[in-house]
């Protein structure tokens, strides 16, 4: 009876967890905010705006730098 009762915790566990796996979506779904707290064109902007663009590459995201 042991036996029985781990097969069927493990089987209501296994179903319990695929389920929220097949309805995300795609991550991310939307652009990624960079968000600098800088004015636009101050050497952290810059640098900030450098590595977004080389992270969008390297990723295949896009990001979004934000001021």
């Amino acid at each position: 009876m042991n036996a029985i009762h781990r097969l069927a915790a493990a089987a209501t566990l296994g179903l319990a967890l695929a389920g929220p796996a097949q309805a995300q979506d795609a991550y991310p779904s939307k652009p990624i905010k960079v968000i600098v707290h800088t004015l636009p064109g101050a050497s952290s902007d810059v640098l900030a705006r450098a590595v977004s663009k080389t992270m969008g590459e390297q990723l295949g995201q896009s990001f979004v730098v934000e001021n």
